[in-house]
């Protein structure tokens, strides 16, 4: 039984892995098109307008998908569901559609002030109404999603994924080439982007309620009791609390950052600009290989929770020692890549030089950045959301006294410093706290120092070495070369997954 487990989960990892790569391919695609439809200008703005739209999209979803990802898995009868977990995710739909549609209300209601009078952009104003119309679409269905979640199901959010996707880069790429073509302000050519996002979000809602539709076995018995709501409004408080907080911070963290650029001198276009560089351009290249990553730890957040819940204390320190050390190894190595190829990447994906300053510097905390967006989601999976919480205030509190502070003398360097600090600050916390919590061990020369050495020597190595064949083709044969030591080490031993090493655990 627990072998089959491992299988199911191995499979289920590679499976989100596979399609959240392909869902990352497309959107850094879209992110190209768009960077040269619209360009760094545009790209700061478009950030801009969806810091507001991640804000009233956090008030929407309310952390419900790790709550029904919770309550459903602590319901299951092995791996069936009970009639406990479907009562769990009705009345987490319930509440999410209250939440959503007073979130668009609001929203609608409030768009043009927002853009006015905090934004400082009128142009924001009209496709920030047009994304309230998702507010009633996304809440709903990270429920379902967090339903799929606990089922263990992970074809079904990977292709749910891999549609909205499709779906928004269709529409606006439509909108862009037809109904937008000469349009040249950054203001119009958003609403291309926004129109595409908000039917995407209906695409993804409908096609995982039809999929919970006609897909659905017949419930096991109820062994647990029919699950309250004073019971779900327990678990969601923290983890909407948090959420609401920190988004709220990061959105005046989007707001107040292009206004402390002008102060350091320049006009509205040129800060939108700096913003979107490093905000648009940079760290959504330095994410993209996160979805190898991620996939695994969403899968994993209902395991570590069933493995606290039983008191599998062996199992669970297993589970994150390999975790961490394979975030570690894999983490180095794709950053490695960032710091040696930084103008060949950069080239090869914006077709400029823009943002090779910050990708190189940003690569050297990378690993950083990927471990503690790990541990996080490790302590979310173990009851450890009020700490995270925490975290995330210390750290938004820092950085927006920090971005007030500096960058209106430093300019883009004083945000560069601010995000270097911020990251190893949060780092540290929850890196610690996990360790502390599980009783983890893992050993700093066998997954940070020895992966550091190889993969900066043999990134070095091939960079000096087969510059001359272009920027594509080195910087190809750069990535094999280094991913390729670092693949087959975790093979050896560090893959989170491995049946014999977690076995005996249990």
């Amino acid at each position: 039984m627990v072998e089959k487990k491992q299988k199911d989960l191995a499979l289920g990892a590679v499976i989100l892995t596979a399609f959240s790569f392909l869902s990352k391919f497309l959107g850094m695609w879209f992110r190209l098109y768009l960077t040269s439809r619209i360009g760094s200008e545009g790209i700061g703005l478009y950030q801009v307008i969806m810091s507001v739209y991640t804000l009233f999209a956090t008030f929407a979803t309310a952390g419900f998908s790790v709550c029904v990802s919770r309550l459903a898995a602590e319901r299951m009868e092995g791996n069936a569901m009970t009639g406990d977990s479907r009562n769990a995710l009705f009345r987490c739909l319930s509440l999410s559609l209250i939440i959503a549609v007073f979130s668009m209300v609001i929203l609608l209601f409030a768009s043009e002030y927002i853009a006015a009078s905090i934004l400082a952009d009128e142009r924001a104003g009209v496709p920030i109404s047009i994304l309230a119309i998702s507010m009633v679409f996304i809440g709903p269905c990270a429920c379902l999603k967090g339903y799929f979640l606990a089922e263990g199901k992970a074809w079904k959010n990977a292709t749910a994924m891999i549609f909205e996707q499709l779906v928004k880069i269709s529409v606006s790429v439509f909108l862009f080439s037809r109904v937008l073509t000469d349009a040249t302000d950054p203001g119009s050519l958003c609403l291309g982007i926004v129109w595409g996002t908000t039917v995407g979000e209906a695409a993804s809602f409908f096609y995982c309620l039809f999929i919970f539709l006609f897909s659905r076995r017949q419930a096991s018995v109820k062994k647990h009791g029919a699950t309250n709501y004073r019971s779900i409004i327990r678990l969601i408080i923290p983890l909407a609390f948090g959420s609401y907080v920190t988004t709220l911070l990061h959105t005046g963290e989007s707001v107040l950052i292009p206004r402390c650029f002008e102060l350091f001198g320049g006009d509205r276009a040129e800060s939108l600009a700096a913003f979107g560089v490093i905000r648009g351009m940079t760290i959504p290249l330095l994410f993209f290989p996160f979805s190898f990553v991620s996939s695994f730890v969403s899968l994993l957040i209902p395991r570590v929770t069933k493995y606290r819940a039983d008191g599998n204390e062996a199992t669970l320190k297993k589970v994150v020692e390999k975790t961490l050390s394979a975030t570690w190894v894999f983490s180095i190595a794709v950053s490695s890549i960032f710091f040696v190829f930084a103008k060949e990447i950069a080239v090869l994906f914006y077709h400029s030089e823009e943002c090779v300053s910050s990708l190189r510097l940003l690569a050297l905390i990378n690993p950083m950045m990927y471990v503690e967006t790990v541990s996080g989601g490790l302590l979310n999976g173990i009851g450890e959301q009020n700490f995270t919480l925490r975290c995330n205030l210390y750290n938004s509190v820092l950085r927006i006294t920090a971005i007030a502070t500096l960058i209106p003398r430093l300019g883009v360097w004083g945000y560069l410093m601010i995000l270097i600090v911020s990251n190893a600050f949060t780092f540290m916390l929850c890196y610690a706290r996990i360790l502390k919590k599980t009783r983890a061990r893992v050993r700093l020369f066998r997954s940070v120092i020895f992966p550091t050495a190889v993969s900066l020597g043999v990134g070095w190595l091939v960079y000096f070495s087969a510059h001359s064949l272009g920027d594509l083709l080195s910087c190809i044969i750069g990535s094999c070369l280094v991913l390729i030591p670092s693949i087959l080490y975790l093979g050896k031993d560090d893959f989170p997954f491995k049946r014999k090493r977690i076995d005996n655990g249990t």
